[in-house]
């Protein structure tokens, strides 16, 4: 399980340069759901989460016209599982 697609992909290099077969022998899964991460079977019809993250952060910043939070402020975003390949379920 990695926290990034990014990580999940250097991972996918290191265990096939190494003679594992993913996912066959070793399921890698990542998270953020960057496009890089899409493939032709799965429609990428949504933001990524990092490009929610990020807008969401946006206008954050932007309604407090530079001054500073009182307090740490939470937010929690929706999530969606989208199976590829490397999880081998796809």
């Amino acid at each position: 399980v990695c926290g990034t697609d990014q990580t999940a992909f250097g991972v996918i290099r290191l265990l096939v340069d190494s003679g594992i077969r993913v996912p066959e022998d070793v399921i890698v899964t990542g998270f953020d759901g960057i496009l890089a991460g899409a493939d032709d079977s799965t429609p990428n019809d949504h933001p990524s989460a990092m490009e929610e993250l990020g807008r969401r952060a946006v206008r954050m910043l932007l309604s407090r016209n530079g001054k500073p939070w009182e307090k740490p402020e939470k937010l929690i975003l929706p999530v969606r599982l989208i199976v590829r390949g490397s999880c081998g379920c796809g």
